[in-house]
């Protein structure tokens, strides 16, 4: 009473009722609450006043609408407008004028305020703000379709502005029509000239784009379809449903004829058409391009012109084909696919194809031509032309068999039965052969097909009917003839409007319900085990049935089928009739080696089961329609297994047909060379892959699945001294369970995992119902029921993982074995790191995601927060730390705790975040090049809005950017950027493996700016910055921009490969403090990433600082004699002749090679203090001897 209900994601704090991670999107959109049967509520649904609760409609631009919604759920009213730039803080929609439904004016914008009172009061803006002046760059024209192959697609932009325009604010979306989601995303840079173009496109298209896809054709889609350009949207992704938030211009497009509805309009142009690239109009190629305007978000603006990639339109009008000789367009949007029969029973002999025309005249078929498709090459296999032929007026035109009275005789079995397609285009006729490959050219409407449940038909797909699934004819489904016909629209190219249904050629189609099979009660059987690989020989496989009814079954009308991953065919089919099942008994079906012999000897001894990937199938319905060879299907299956014995192995046709949304099982083990087998563990719901254990066999007997103990909390990372770590399990049951037979195993997740630590159990007694067992160090707290010997670094930080086994003899488990799954009873593999990856994840979790463990407190675990199911990473977050505790999953503060408080480590800003150490040359090539982040702090620090910018010291422009967000560096710890041959792995691997670092004469700077834009070729700057080292590999010849602006009045650092006459790889590391922008806190070091730099072991130039000669304070050279003849290689370091023989520090420092002979001397005095020594600068390069502060 008088209380709230929250509904949000995991972050919102107090945590919400209800958890859901589904974006609220940010308007023009409406929540609304309705009262009825939930059943009736659905994703898609068109907004209804039926039933409504309340409502609010909302939006966070000024000047858009949603007018549909608003008189649908609040007629009359005007959105509520959620200003997120008004104030310099978060802030929500709430009620503050009254309790009334439906009333859009009582809400205002306030602080949030979840499951608490809303907080009323006015709200502080941050300053007087004003309106964000969007640049004024406009698409102008686009290539979506190129004759052939599209392989010169491309996007046309113009700044209609008279200043040049920055674009890395500019989002470019490509939207699909068929599900209304992103499915290109392109994040433009740099600049548009004022009243220019800017081209994105293919690599053919010319002159050149500004931007080039990564795909040389066929990257944008045909229609109906979507080109929109945003602006600061850089939240959206692939995948990102429509949304006209930060829209500047959008481009709605088909080369086919539009639908009558289109969300991509609804949402982007409101009320307009889509603009239409018909390539039957004119010869060769053309495009949408501007011709009557330049107002954004216009459609009418566009027409077909010819391609002109970055100059002005060519808007002369196309030269036509074929000429027009009425005033009326060509027929396109009349005719349409309207029913089709690929398989008729027994004899093919009523196969036929139906036309519909929608239009109220006659229709030549005059260039109209029909071609049929094989799904598994892709080409044509009949071509059908109809030149001379007619339409009537709403009326139907039939090519078929003779029985089905067709206007056009085709001979029995003419159509395949596929996975196959049926397309029909107007143009020229004869572009159209048979053998061609698939065309969207000239396409009006097409049909794709599949005759089971397993055919993908995906290249037909892919290019005829983007997003759209094959329609499906099984035989099955009706014991008559049946066809697929349009049910539910006239809209072509529209898979979703076609259903199985009665055959009614030449007349119109009969949409009711179909008179199905018998009605299919399929007794409560599931797959219970299954054996498909014996060591040494497969002489003893087979597959296990369990009833879960407590009645007996008969098996009548069962039917195992093993499927071929290879074919995706069926390579046996077993019927189960005249056979039954005991009330929560078993079936056995195997080898006549198995023990206790099945109930259904198969007459193989040996192989009956094939090794993966492959299936098994349990049917319910007519033994006679499976049949070996038969596609995989899923109509009138009870339940289904997909398995291979090899590693990583998938077959999405096999899951996608049987088991959707699962993962291959793996039955796999090199390492123990011991039987197993695949047995239910975790319930008896059918299709759930994930229930299943590798476990010993035991047909006809209960499954030897690992009692219900599972992991339930890791500790892998303590701050500073790894001291307090432990694994915590967790019985799930309300009884107790032996752990005799448990064996936890840590892997190591590099290159080559490996076991690092075994730990059996068998020592200890039951665990009780619901109870903790720990393991861990001697000072978790409280005490582990096992404590280990080592005290420090039990756990490895990852991406590692604790693995907890199940079997009879723990002893098989040692250290140093690969992975393996077999017997694995759970598993987590975790990292501190984000970004890394690990081969462990395709041995024990496959399909999964790696668990970071990293938080905003310091004492931080990785918990089991969202369920019980063993192997399922997913449930996992981190969290406060509770050994032996059930854990606290609610979500971690993101601020510092108040003084007192339990002892936590905030989350901080990069404050102190200094650059430890780089290395920017290596020998011979630069394959191990790095720059390395040090965190001095006691808190972690985020990296969000962190990024390090390499400057180009002959440009002072920027040659690369890294951005950092999403990562952390734990306190006192290092953080890597670097080439993967870095070792040990980098936390952030870039791309480039090779000279990711220029050598000099550069700079790299660390700025920490959250909403900044950091972009190649953009100028040095010192705002902003955190710090800075600027280097070269001997002297400075670079820019003094780039010296005073990043480190103002220093000297460049050297890493100097001659100091190092072994060549041996160096870098250049902080050794002296830790002041940001401080460069004589470096020397020359042998590299150390990730750990304390080596600041003791020093290449062969000792001494050597890696500071620039030219500006050390303190240095004086004093005097100079040359008294002899005879020559000697040196040099020594100078600045400006002062006097005949004196040089002093005044002007430019250069570099002098002088003859001196035998007993010439040279008097050197100084501040030695200043450069730890001269002999820094004096050096001997053909002897190597070095000058010491005092020698002469």
């Amino acid at each position: 009473s008088n209380g709230y209900f929250t509904i949000g994601s995991s972050n919102v704090v107090p945590y919400p009722d209800v958890v859901s991670e589904s974006m609220i999107q940010n308007g023009p959109d409406a929540v609304a609450l309705y009262y009825g049967n939930a059943a009736d509520y659905f994703v898609g649904m068109t907004a209804s006043r039926a039933n409504l609760v309340d409502a609010v409609l909302y939006t966070n631009r000024l000047g858009v609408t949603a007018a549909s919604l608003v008189a649908t759920l609040a007629p009359g009213q005007e959105l509520v407008y959620e200003n997120a730039a008004a104030i310099a803080e978060d802030e929500s929609i709430s009620r503050c004028g009254g309790l009334h439904g439906v009333t859009l004016s009582e809400f205002q914008v306030t602080r949030p305020t979840p499951g608490g009172e809303n907080n009323c009061a006015p709200l502080p803006t941050a300053s007087p703000t004003s309106p964000t002046v969007v640049p004024e760059i406009i698409i102008n024209e686009l290539n979506s379709d190129t004759p052939g192959v599209d392989t010169e697609e491309f996007i046309e932009l113009y700044n209609k502005g008279s200043s040049n325009v920055d674009m890395s604010d500019f989002q470019l979306v490509l939207y699909n029509g068929a599900d209304n989601q992103a499915y290109m995303v392109i994040q433009l840079t740099g600049f548009i000239l004022a009243r220019s173009y800017y081209t994105i496109g293919s690599v053919n298209v010319q002159p050149r784009p500004r931007l080039v896809f990564d795909s040389a054709d066929n990257v944008i889609h045909n229609g109906l379809d979507a080109v929109a350009l945003h602006y600061q949207r850089s939240d959206i992704v692939v995948g990102s449903m429509v949304n006209a938030v930060g829209l500047v211009d959008a481009l709605v497009h088909t080369k086919y004829t539009p639908p009558t509805g289109s969300e991509l309009i609804n949402v982007l142009t409101p009320g307009q058409q889509p603009a239409l690239e018909l390539i039957y109009i004119s010869a060769g190629d053309n495009t949408l391009g501007r011709c009557s305007g330049n107002d954004a978000l216009t459609l009418a603006q566009f027409r077909l012109t010819v391609p002109t990639p970055g100059a002005p339109n060519n808007c002369n009008p196309l030269v036509t084909l074929p000429p027009p000789t009425t005033t009326q367009l060509p027929p396109v949007a009349q005719v349409i696919i309207n029913e089709m029969n690929a398989d008729s029973p027994s004899v093919d002999d009523f196969e036929y194809i139906e036309l519909y025309n929608k239009e109220n005249r006659d229709v030549s078929l005059n260039n109209f031509v029909l071609v049929l498709y094989n799904g598994n090459t892709n080409t044509a296999y009949r071509v059908l032309p109809f030149n001379g032929l007619t339409i009537p007026r709403q009326g139907y035109f039939v090519i078929g068999t003779s029985n089905t009275n067709p206007g056009y005789e085709m001979p029995n079995n003419f159509i395949q039965n596929g996975p196959d397609a049926i397309a029909l285009y107007y143009g020229d006729t004869s572009g159209y052969v048979s053998g061609m490959d698939v065309t969207t050219n000239g396409l009006v409407d097409v049909v794709v097909y599949v005759n089971s449940g397993g055919d993908s038909a995906s290249g037909l797909t892919s290019a005829l009917t983007p997003g759209q699934p094959p329609l499906h004819e099984d035989s099955r489904v009706l014991e008559q003839d049946e066809s697929i016909g349009r049910c539910t629209g006239n809209d072509p190219v529209s898979l979703s409007q076609f259903r199985v249904m009665l055959s009614t050629p030449g007349q119109p189609n009969d949409c009711s319900p179909l008179p199905t099979s018998a009605p299919n009660p399929a007794p409560a059987v599931v797959i219970n085990e299954l054996n498909s690989d014996n060591p040494g020989t497969d002489d003893r496989e087979y597959i296990e049935l369990y009833n879960t009814e407590s009645v007996t079954v008969r098996l009548d009308n069962m039917v195992l089928v093993f499927y071929n991953g290879h074919t995706n065919t069926a390579y046996n089919v077993i019927d189960l009739s005249r056979n039954s099942i005991p009330a929560q008994g078993y079936f056995i079906i195997g080898s006549p080696n198995v023990n206790p012999s099945p109930d259904i000897v198969l007459q193989n001894s040996q192989n009956i089961l094939q090794n993966g990937v492959d299936a098994v199938g349990l049917y319910f319905g007519r033994p006679s329609q499976f049949v070996v060879g038969m596609q995989v299907t899923g109509v009138d299956l009870i339940d289904a297994i997909v398995y291979s014995k090899y590693p990583n192995d998938t077959n999405a046709q096999l899951i996608n047909a049987l088991t959707p949304g699962e993962v291959v099982l793996h039955e796999k083990d090199d390492e123990f060379h011991i039987d197993e087998s695949l047995s239910r563990c975790g319930g008896s719901t059918p299709f759930r892959l994930f229930q299943y254990q590798i476990t010993p066999p035991s047909p006809g007997r209960k499954n030897r699945c690992a009692p219900p103990i599972i992991i339930n909390e890791v500790n892998a990372d303590n701050p500073s001294t790894d001291d307090e770590e432990f694994i915590e399990l967790v019985n799930r049951d309300d009884r107790p369970h032996p752990m005799d037979r448990l064996i936890i195993v840590l892997y190591d997740g590099s290159s080559s995992p490996s076991a690092y630590n075994v730990i059996p159990l068998r020592d200890f007694g039951p665990l009780e119902g619901n109870g903790y067992f720990v393991i861990g160090s001697e000072n978790v707290s409280p005490r582990p029921d096992l404590v280990l010997p080592a005290g420090q670094n039990i756990l490895q930080n990852g991406p590692d993982a604790v693995a907890l086994y199940h079997y009879i003899d723990p002893d098989i488990y040692t250290i140093g074995m690969e992975p393996t799954a077999a017997f694995l009873a759970d598993v987590l593999i975790y990292s501190k790191y984000k970004g890394r990856t690990t081969e462990l994840i395709n041995i024990l979790a496959p399909g999964q995601q790696i668990v970071i463990e990293s938080s905003t407190v310091s004492e931080v675990s990785v918990s089991r927060c969202d369920g019980t199911d063993r192997v399922t990473l997913s449930q996992f977050r981190s969290t406060y730390h509770t050994p032996g505790r059930p854990n606290v999953c609610t979500p971690l503060p993101t601020n510092s705790p108040p003084t007192g408080s339990a002892s936590t480590v905030a989350t901080v800003g990069p404050s102190g975040l200094v650059i430890n150490e780089f290395n920017a040359d290596n020998p011979s090539y630069d394959t191990k090049e790095f720059i390395e982040l040090y965190n001095p702090g006691k808190n972690r620090v985020s990296l969000d809005g962190v990024f390090l910018v390499l400057f180009n010291g002959a440009t002072d422009l920027a040659y690369s950017v890294i951005e950092l967000a999403g990562n952390e560096v734990a306190p006192e710890s290092f953080f890597v950027i670097g080439s993967s041959n870095v070792d040990p792995l980098p936390n952030v691997v870039l791309q480039r493996n090779q000279d990711i670092l220029q050598n000099g004469d550069d700079g790299i700077a660390l700025y920490f700016n959250p909403r900044g834009n950091y972009y190649g070729g953009m100028p040095v700057t010192a705002e902003n910055l955190l710090d800075a080292v600027v280097y070269s590999i001997n002297y400075w010849n670079g820019s003094n921009l780039i010296l005073d602006t990043l480190t103002p009045g220093q000297q460049s650092l050297h890493e100097y490969s001659l100091h190092n006459p072994k060549d041996n790889d160096e870098s250049l590391s902080r050794c002296k403090g830790m002041d940001p922008v401080t460069l004589s806190q470096f020397v020359l070091t042998y590299p150390t990433p990730g750990e304390e730099n080596n600041c003791v072991s020093l290449p062969h130039a000792a001494a050597y600082s890696g500071l620039s000669g030219g500006g050390v304070a303190g240095i004086v050279i004093g005097l100079l004699c040359v008294l002899g003849v005879v020559g000697v290689a040196g040099f020594l370091v100078f600045r400006r002749k002062t006097a005949s023989t004196e040089f002093g520090l005044k002007g430019e420092m250069g570099m002098a090679y002088n003859n001196m002979g035998d007993g010439d001397s040279v008097k050197v005095t100084g501040l030695p203090a200043a450069y730890d020594g001269f002999d820094n600068i004096m050096y001997n390069i053909e002897h190597g001897v070095k000058m010491g502060e005092s020698d002469t």
